[in-house]
């Protein structure tokens, strides 16, 4: 890999550019406002207590996770319940959590769920049993963590802080493979480690921003720079990890140039590379590979739309349309469906050629989908509400 710094990742750029308007130019100002304020949030967020994704440290008081009752499921879920797991309440359960996550481990047996303080826990799907654990590294406090990626068929698992903290453990044994401390300056805002377990991507804001890579070892290998006036929002490799894709938004006091970039685009690079392979103007914040890395699903919080692309040549192939926004998306391992989740709380899945809507479960209209994902082998589906709880559906009746 070039080790260098990418300038030609955003220099000349011969694309042709749509302008996303006035009306997205306001969305811009209400996301990345709260984005680049994130550190007073974040203080603000560690002033209270919430329901987290799952008590993973066994130095935790309270009692831990907890099986939740299938009526607590979103909008009474047509599809079975296999399990669903609680945090452990901290004091003061009124809020919202937005760093949950769940992966599913390449058995699809299996399902490893961060909490927001970094500790990490695996758990078996069919028995709902917690099988091991990840304890928080040091250093790392209550609410500061939410990103979590496996790599290298499940043997790699990498957290990381918005204060900028990146761990990379060994799944199997919890074996550190390598830390880094707080940033001096700026946040963590997205982060996702290679399939093969060999690059750690990380979106890095602030006055200096950037996608950074890191090799196993925890060498910064690669840097993609933002260009003047925008910040990267999301990264995602893709499943061969040929190509990195990132989400990319313009500051929220800057205004579109007509040879700058968009308000809002997504943009690919070849990972081994750097170059750019291609820009695709859309509303975004976060954007997802099929399993083949050839189509991209786009999606923003605050719009009822989700876009799918052709990576290869930029085309936009469909629009999926909801009743409620797109709080994310994820494609089926074989490509053939698509999950989507929302901000009232509903559970959607899509054909993935056609764009119809195959499946839907109604959500309660107060807690939003903040993470899907579906396990390998298609058995089972993994939903993050925001409120911490993690449910799991079974796919197969």
């Amino acid at each position: 890999m070039d080790t260098s710094v990418h300038e030609s990742a955003v220099q000349d750029v011969d694309v042709q550019r749509e302008r996303v308007g006035t009306e997205a130019g306001a969305r811009r100002s209400r996301r990345a406002g709260p984005i680049l304020g994130w550190v007073a949030a974040g203080a603000a967020l560690l002033a209270t207590g919430y329901l987290l994704g799952a008590t993973l440290s066994p130095q935790r008081s309270g009692d831990g996770p907890v099986a939740v009752d299938s009526a607590e499921a979103p909008g009474g879920s047509t599809l079975p319940e296999v399990m669903s797991v609680r945090g452990v309440e901290y004091g003061n359960s009124q809020g919202n959590v937005d760093y949950s996550a769940a992966e599913f481990l390449p058995s699809g047996r299996h399902i490893a769920i961060i909490e927001i303080d970094g500790a990490v826990s695996t758990y078996e799907i069919a028995t709902g049993v917690q099988v091991s654990t990840i304890p928080a590294p040091v250093g790392i406090g209550r609410l500061e963590t939410g990103h979590l990626s496996l790599g290298r068929e499940g043997a790699f698992t990498a957290t990381a802080s918005w204060k900028g903290q990146e761990h990379l453990f060994r799944t199997t044994t919890g074996e550190a493979l390598f830390s880094t401390p707080a940033l001096e300056e700026g946040w963590i805002w997205g982060m996702d480690l290679s399939t093969d377990g060999e690059r750690l991507a990380t979106v890095v804001q602030g006055d200096d921003p950037r996608i950074e890579i890191r090799a196993t070892s925890g060498e910064v290998i690669a840097n993609y720079p933002a260009p003047d006036g925008t910040q990267y929002v999301a990264v995602a490799f893709s499943p061969d990890a040929s190509l990195l894709a990132a989400t990319r938004v313009l500051d929220h006091d800057a205004e579109p140039a007509e040879d700058g970039p968009a308000a809002s685009e997504v943009v690919v690079w070849d990972a081994a590379t750097g170059a750019q392979r291609q820009v695709m103007v859309t509303p975004a914040i976060k954007a997802e590979f099929d399993a083949a890395g050839e189509r991209v699903i786009a999606t923003d919080p605050e719009l009822p739309e989700a876009t799918v692309w052709d990576v290869r040549t930029g085309e936009r192939l469909m629009t999926l349309s909801a009743d409620s926004p797109f709080e994310t998306a994820w494609f089926a391992p074989d490509g053939s469906a698509i999950v989507t989740g929302h901000s009232d709380g509903t559970i959607a899945m899509w054909d993935a050629e056609s764009g119809a809507e195959q499946l839907s479960i109604p959500g309660d209209g107060l807690q939003r989908i903040a993470h899907v994902r579906i396990s390998p082998d298609g058995r089972y589906l993994a939903a993050v509400q925001n409120n911490g709880i993690v449910h799991v559906h079974s796919l197969r009746g």
